[in-house]
């Protein structure tokens, strides 16, 4: 699920409306429906994750980040998980608002 926190106040969640939001600023968003895979789907769903957890989920990942490296020449990568019930999360998103 993907949530677009605005500015002014207001919490986008459709995701046709979310890319519409980013478009004009150049920002692409991807979908990379993992829910039908059930152990990626749980770890996703994890409020907190162990360091072998979190290497698992980010090889389910490695193909896509490698589509994302080819297609843009990234050399790095980030995964970040929030949920609504992250300890901080306000505090989170202020560190990912900006490219990094």
């Amino acid at each position: 699920m993907a949530l677009l926190r605005c500015e002014d106040g207001r919490s986008i969640s459709d995701v046709d409306k979310i890319r519409a939001q980013l478009s004009p600023l150049g920002i692409e968003l991807a979908e990379w429906p993992f829910e039908r895979i059930p152990k990626i789907s749980a770890l996703l769903a994890a409020n907190l994750l162990g360091d072998e957890e979190k290497d698992e989920l980010l090889r389910a990942f490695d193909s896509r980040f490698e589509e994302q490296k080819n297609r843009y020449g990234y050399q790095a990568r980030d995964l970040v998980v929030l949920h609504t019930n992250t300890p901080k999360l306000d505090e989170l998103l202020r560190i990912f608002d900006k490219c990094h």
